[in-house]
């Protein structure tokens, strides 16, 4: 099988129920955060 990499948002839990329907598997997480300058 073929691998795809997939960016959700962590609090999006429609998408992540969706794309878990679909066979898809969460392998990592990542955090991070938006900065505002200036």
């Amino acid at each position: 099988t073929g691998k795809l990499a997939l960016e959700v948002a962590a609090s999006n839990d429609r998408a992540l129920g969706l794309y878990k329907s679909v066979g898809f598997v969460e392998r990592s997480v990542n955090d991070y955060y938006r900065v505002t300058v200036g």
